[in-house]
Protein backbone atom coordinates (compact mmCIF):
# COMPACT_ATOMS: atom_id res chain seq x y z
CA UNK A 1 0.00 0.00 0.00
CA UNK A 2 1.30 3.45 -0.90
CA UNK A 3 0.81 6.11 1.75
CA UNK A 4 1.23 9.86 1.75
CA UNK A 5 3.38 11.21 4.58
CA UNK A 6 1.14 14.27 4.94
CA UNK A 7 -1.88 12.10 5.80
CA UNK A 8 -1.54 10.74 9.33
CA UNK A 9 -5.20 10.83 10.36
CA UNK A 10 -8.50 10.15 8.59
CA UNK A 11 -11.94 10.86 9.97
CA UNK A 12 -15.57 10.34 9.11
CA UNK A 13 -18.66 12.29 10.10
CA UNK A 14 -22.28 11.23 9.67
CA UNK A 15 -25.70 11.90 11.15
CA UNK A 16 -28.59 9.59 11.99
CA UNK A 17 -32.19 10.50 12.65
CA UNK A 18 -35.02 9.27 14.83
CA UNK A 19 -37.27 7.15 12.65
CA UNK A 20 -40.43 8.85 13.90
CA UNK A 21 -39.15 12.45 14.13
CA UNK A 22 -36.55 13.69 11.66
CA UNK A 23 -36.19 16.99 13.54
CA UNK A 24 -33.95 15.20 16.07
CA UNK A 25 -30.89 13.05 15.58
CA UNK A 26 -27.26 12.47 16.44
CA UNK A 27 -24.01 13.35 14.64
CA UNK A 28 -20.91 11.19 15.11
CA UNK A 29 -17.24 11.92 14.36
CA UNK A 30 -14.58 9.21 14.39
CA UNK A 31 -10.85 9.90 13.87
CA UNK A 32 -8.37 7.12 13.03
CA UNK A 33 -4.58 7.05 12.80
CA UNK A 34 -3.59 6.30 9.20
CA UNK A 35 -2.59 3.84 7.80
CA UNK A 36 -2.93 1.75 10.99
CA UNK A 37 -6.64 2.64 11.40
CA UNK A 38 -6.20 2.87 15.17
CA UNK A 39 -9.06 4.73 16.88
CA UNK A 40 -7.83 8.10 18.17
CA UNK A 41 -11.07 9.92 18.90
CA UNK A 42 -14.82 9.39 18.86
CA UNK A 43 -17.49 11.91 19.80
CA UNK A 44 -21.13 12.59 19.15
CA UNK A 45 -23.61 15.42 19.50
CA UNK A 46 -27.38 15.33 19.87
CA UNK A 47 -29.18 17.41 17.24
CA UNK A 48 -32.57 18.98 17.94
CA UNK A 49 -34.98 21.39 16.24
CA UNK A 50 -33.54 20.54 12.84
CA UNK A 51 -34.95 22.28 9.79
CA UNK A 52 -36.61 20.09 7.17
CA UNK A 53 -34.23 18.38 4.76
CA UNK A 54 -33.84 20.21 1.44
CA UNK A 55 -31.78 18.47 -1.25
CA UNK A 56 -28.57 20.40 -1.86
CA UNK A 57 -28.73 22.22 1.50
CA UNK A 58 -27.42 19.59 3.92
CA UNK A 59 -24.91 21.93 5.60
CA UNK A 60 -27.77 24.10 6.88
CA UNK A 61 -29.26 21.00 8.53
CA UNK A 62 -26.20 19.18 9.94
CA UNK A 63 -23.19 21.46 9.59
CA UNK A 64 -23.37 23.19 12.97
CA UNK A 65 -23.02 19.90 14.83
CA UNK A 66 -20.30 18.51 12.55
CA UNK A 67 -18.25 21.69 13.05
CA UNK A 68 -18.77 21.43 16.81
CA UNK A 69 -17.40 17.87 16.84
CA UNK A 70 -14.37 18.82 14.72
CA UNK A 71 -13.62 21.71 17.08
CA UNK A 72 -14.05 19.42 20.10
CA UNK A 73 -11.51 16.97 18.64
CA UNK A 74 -9.03 19.80 18.04
CA UNK A 75 -9.44 21.09 21.60
CA UNK A 76 -8.45 17.59 22.74
CA UNK A 77 -5.31 17.73 20.59
CA UNK A 78 -6.62 15.54 17.75
CA UNK A 79 -5.92 16.77 14.23
CA UNK A 80 -7.77 15.67 11.10
CA UNK A 81 -5.86 15.43 7.83
CA UNK A 82 -8.72 14.08 5.67
CA UNK A 83 -12.42 13.99 6.54
CA UNK A 84 -14.95 11.71 4.83
CA UNK A 85 -18.35 13.40 4.86
CA UNK A 86 -21.74 11.77 4.31
CA UNK A 87 -22.77 14.27 1.64
CA UNK A 88 -21.65 15.50 -1.75
CA UNK A 89 -18.73 17.80 -2.46
CA UNK A 90 -18.39 19.16 -5.98
CA UNK A 91 -21.03 16.79 -7.39
CA UNK A 92 -23.63 19.38 -6.48
CA UNK A 93 -25.73 21.89 -8.47
CA UNK A 94 -23.55 24.75 -7.17
CA UNK A 95 -20.35 22.61 -7.27
CA UNK A 96 -20.06 23.33 -3.51
CA UNK A 97 -22.01 20.76 -1.51
CA UNK A 98 -21.98 19.79 2.16
CA UNK A 99 -18.49 18.25 2.06
CA UNK A 100 -17.04 21.38 0.42
CA UNK A 101 -18.76 23.79 2.80
CA UNK A 102 -17.83 21.78 5.89
CA UNK A 103 -14.22 21.49 4.71
CA UNK A 104 -13.95 25.22 3.98
CA UNK A 105 -15.42 26.23 7.35
CA UNK A 106 -13.41 23.66 9.32
CA UNK A 107 -10.17 24.14 7.38
CA UNK A 108 -9.79 20.43 6.57
CA UNK A 109 -9.56 18.42 3.35
CA UNK A 110 -12.80 16.55 2.70
CA UNK A 111 -14.08 13.76 0.52
CA UNK A 112 -17.83 13.76 -0.06
CA UNK A 113 -19.56 10.39 -0.02
CA UNK A 114 -23.19 10.89 -1.05
CA UNK A 115 -25.74 8.07 -1.02
CA UNK A 116 -28.38 9.33 -3.44
CA UNK A 117 -27.44 11.23 -6.58
CA UNK A 118 -28.70 14.78 -6.87
CA UNK A 119 -30.17 15.55 -10.27
CA UNK A 120 -27.69 17.86 -12.01
CA UNK A 121 -27.96 19.10 -15.58
CA UNK A 122 -25.61 17.21 -17.86
CA UNK A 123 -25.26 14.16 -15.59
CA UNK A 124 -27.22 10.91 -15.87
CA UNK A 125 -30.03 10.28 -13.40
CA UNK A 126 -29.61 7.82 -10.54
CA UNK A 127 -31.88 5.41 -12.43
CA UNK A 128 -29.62 5.64 -15.50
CA UNK A 129 -26.47 5.12 -13.41
CA UNK A 130 -27.97 2.02 -11.78
CA UNK A 131 -28.96 0.65 -15.20
CA UNK A 132 -25.38 1.19 -16.45
CA UNK A 133 -24.00 -0.58 -13.36
CA UNK A 134 -26.44 -3.46 -13.79
CA UNK A 135 -25.34 -3.84 -17.42
CA UNK A 136 -21.60 -3.71 -16.65
CA UNK A 137 -21.47 -5.32 -13.20
CA UNK A 138 -24.51 -7.55 -13.12
CA UNK A 139 -25.93 -5.58 -10.16
CA UNK A 140 -27.33 -2.11 -9.69
CA UNK A 141 -24.34 -0.44 -8.03
CA UNK A 142 -25.52 -0.30 -4.42
CA UNK A 143 -21.98 -1.45 -3.67
CA UNK A 144 -21.81 -1.56 0.12
CA UNK A 145 -24.29 -4.39 0.50
CA UNK A 146 -23.01 -7.89 1.06
CA UNK A 147 -24.73 -11.20 0.45
CA UNK A 148 -26.80 -10.89 3.63
CA UNK A 149 -28.37 -7.52 2.71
Amino acid sequence: MTTRPDIRTVAGVDAAYDGSDDSVGVTKLVVLRYPELELLHSSEAAMADLPAYRPGHLFQREGKWSLELIQRARRQGVSIDVLFVDGFGTLHPKRFGYACELGAKAGVRTIGVGKNLLQIDGLPSEKEVKAQCRQKLGRDGDGGRGDNG
